[in-house]
């Protein structure tokens, strides 16, 4: 059985070989990792092409810059493994997350996996994300409980899912049309993913995210304007309460 890891990049020289060696070989499954450069004006191709030599489950694709989902897409298109997986080019893993996840999709035949994380800031400091232990639609209607660097889907039974074409917040777009269809996400077991927070991430306009986010629910989810700007003010309602908990 073959996996597809698929992890989209720009200028993130500092951080691609963590993330690329945190991908440890499994006995158990053939793997691929699909990497796509997003027009990088950095040395991360170079470094990605020095770790290919190494690496041979690596493989490397260049685009010119269009974002993280057509990124993600352009990887999704070339994926010939059964599951598809997420890991984001600042993120990694730890040890037998890769097994683990999908020993648990196979003996729980789930379709869409995903699990908790650590939140890892530049101190050095972590904080635990912890999640629900399953999901339907309505549950992510208002929130996105999902971390994208967790994230797994059986590829044979949904299907390629592409993400939509959007600079942000295509990952949560992504799980809510996956469960509009009546799938039920559930969560695997353990602590096996590390979310990296910089000072780049939390400078980021708030007014774009929530245009952002308005923009998914009436163009993505086909919601009218007034509900579409009622769910904007929940999510980021949410959003801010859980930024005074943590």
């Amino acid at each position: 059985m073959k996996v597809s890891i698929v992890t989209p990049v720009y200028n993130a020289s500092a951080t691609i070989e963590r993330c690329v060696k945190s991908v440890t070989v499994s006995e158990e499954f053939e793997i691929e990792h699909i990497v796509v450069d997003d027009g990088s004006t950095d040395d991360t191709y170079d470094a990605l092409i020095r770790l290919a030599s190494a690496i041979p489950h690596l493989r490397i694709i260049r685009q010119n810059n269009a974002g993280a989902g057509a990124a993600r897409n352009l990887a999704i298109e070339k994926a010939t493994g059964k599951y598809i997986m997420f890991l984001d080019a600042d993120d990694y893993w730890l040890e037998n997350k890769l097994s683990s996840q999908i020993r648990f999709m196979e003996e729980h035949s789930v379709e869409l996996s995903y699990g908790d994380y650590w939140i890892e800031f530049e101190t050095g400091k972590r904080t635990l994300f912890s999640a629900p232990e399953s999901l339907k639609y309505k549950d992510i209607l208002t929130s996105c409980p999902i971390g994208c660097l967790t994230v797994c889907y059986n590829r044979e039974s949904l299907g390629r899912v592409y993400m939509p074409n959007l600079r942000q917040g295509q990952d949560w777009a992504t799980w809510l049309l996956i469960l509009r269809k009546g799938v039920v996400a559930t969560k695997y077991p353990g602590i096996l993913a590390v979310y990296t927070v910089n000072s780049n991430s939390l400078s980021s306009n708030k007014f774009k995210k929530a245009l952002n986010i308005f923009n998914i629910y009436r163009d993505v989810i086909g919601e009218g304007v007034l509900k579409s700007f009622l769910y904007t003010l929940i999510h980021s309602v949410k959003v801010l309460r859980a930024r005074k908990r943590g």
